[in-house]
């Protein structure tokens, strides 16, 4: 009867967990709701997904990035070619999107600093 006891005490004194909520009144986005990333299969003239040409886009080629360390064109501080450190220097992304109007006759894609 005494271990009957101590097991309702132990029952009793405890609260059913209360959920926190950490999103604020903003509801969750449904599956519909969340757009994919647009896919960059790189195989056009232009790298979407990184604003420049895809020959000289540095971070999808190795041998790119390679090329421009071994003549000294390198951001050490943001580790990419300087020029394409849109970093140091925003008015590069002017320059780069002239050529993709040069040649397409359009501006490019946005596309996300990185």
């Amino acid at each position: 009867m005494l271990s009957f006891g101590i097991t309702l005490i132990g029952i009793g004194c405890t609260e059913p967990a209360k959920p926190t909520d950490t999103g604020g009144d903003k509801p969750k986005p449904t599956v519909a709701e969340v757009k994919p990333k647009p896919v960059d299969n790189h195989d056009g003239w232009w790298c979407d997904e990184h604003g420049l040409p895809e020959d000289e886009c540095w971070k999808c080629s190795k041998a790119y990035a390679k090329k421009c360390k071994d003549v000294g064109d390198w951001c050490e501080k943001h580790k990419r070619p300087e020029s394409q450190c849109f970093i140091c220097k925003p008015e590069l992304k002017a320059e780069w999107a002239k050529k993709h109007v040069t040649k397409l006759g359009k501006e490019p894609p946005a596309f996300e600093d990185y």
